[in-house]
């Protein structure tokens, strides 16, 4: 008799795509939301939508702003929508700075200033239409990108804060201006410089702020990140900087829905890879964990669906639903001491005491 050692080949699980490693989906319901910010947690657990990471989400066509908890999933309105008419208003970025929440007013061609009960502190209108987009700050001036002219609009923050509004315009120039939407997603750079994408160009560039002419840098050259719309900056704990930035099918030809990552010295962005998930579905703004961990993007559906889709004003029948996204952030190699030394630059700029809604006053 013979006796027998014998190999077999070990069935393999189907290996996980990189789309659907780490998702977390949120129902956002039958409203088109378009801007995202994370609040600090201190900030978030004074909402009363208990322990956790709080998003707050813009709503496109109805100026609302909801609060979703990050790790229930529970949701409650920060602020009601107006509902003076569909569109009307309308918000588009958000950000948390200085203890206050700032709305970019989309089609309103506006911004709004809101205290963290929700109550309206300032209402500035700019007075040029278009579609007010995004915003940055860099020391006590705000610069808002509006998507259809070719200048950013000021305002300045401490004013804003007390109820008044001092805009201002800073030019910009050495880009070419399309039919789609131009200026888009605007970021801090450094100590006086911002990144400005185009997404119909797909392009990213610095604007040195000590130059008043305006002249634009080209970083990321068209089209290699077409559809460009929201933008988040990191920094490692040896101080390197990585961008990401949303891209979405709204650019056209060529544009995927996906988050490009970049590493940043000076004024060279070397790309590092496309992030991809079968959960994006034209992710518009985008905004990272405390921790690092997680990035977040809400699906505005701009391609997907029509936009606006006819039967979106009237809530009550329309049945489509959005999201919003989490998807785990690939970690950089020098950053050497792990996820949780990842910091948004931004957070740096928004610290100061929590100011509760005041009495709206005149604008000046």
């Amino acid at each position: 008799e013979k006796f027998t050692m014998v190999g077999v080949m070990v069935p393999q699980p189907a290996p996980k795509s990189e789309t659907d490693v780490d998702k977390k989906v949120y129902d956002l319901g039958n409203v088109r939301p378009e801007g995202i910010e994370i609040l600090p947690q201190t900030v978030g657990q004074t909402l009363g939508l208990g322990d956790g990471a709080i998003a707050l989400v813009t709503q496109l066509y109805w100026g609302g702003i909801d609060a979703v908890n990050l790790v229930t999933g529970e949701s409650k309105k920060f602020l009601e929508s107006p509902k003076a008419d569909f569109g009307n208003p309308s918000a588009a970025g958000i950000k948390f700075h200085n203890g206050a929440i700032w709305v970019a007013g989309g089609m309103d061609g506006d911004a709004r200033v809101y205290g963290i009960d929700g109550t309206e502190i300032a209402k500035c209108d700019f007075g040029l239409g278009g579609f007010v987009n995004d915003m940055a700050f860099i020391g006590d001036i705000v610069y808002f990108t509006n998507s259809f002219v070719s200048s950013l609009t000021t305002l300045n923050v401490s004013a804003a804060l007390a109820g008044n509004c001092e805009t201002g315009t800073f030019p910009v120039q050495g880009f070419e201006m399309t039919n789609n939407f131009n200026l888009n997603g605007i970021v801090p750079y450094g100590s006086n410089s911002l990144l400005i994408n185009s997404l119909a160009l797909g392009a990213v560039y610095s604007l040195d702020l000590d130059d008043t002419t305006g002249l634009l840098k080209e970083m990321i050259s068209a089209p290699d990140v077409l559809g460009a719309d929201g933008m988040v900056i990191v920094t490692s704990d040896d101080n390197k900087d990585r961008l990401y930035v949303a891209q979405n099918l709204l650019g056209g030809e060529g544009s995927v829905d996906s988050i490009g990552i970049y590493d940043l010295d000076g004024e060279v962005a070397t790309f590092v890879e496309s992030l991809t998930s079968s959960g994006f579905d034209q992710p518009a703004t985008i905004a990272l964990d405390d921790a690092g961990e997680y990035i977040y993007t809400v699906n505005a559906r701009f391609v997907s669906l029509p936009n606006p889709d006819p039967a979106e004003g009237d809530l009550t029948t329309f049945g489509e639903k959005f999201t919003m996204v989490g998807v785990m952030v690939p970690q950089p190699e020098h950053n050497t001491k792990g996820k949780k030394n990842l910091k948004k630059i931004k957070a740096k700029k928004s610290k100061g005491k929590n100011i509760k809604g005041k009495k709206k006053q005149k604008n000046s």
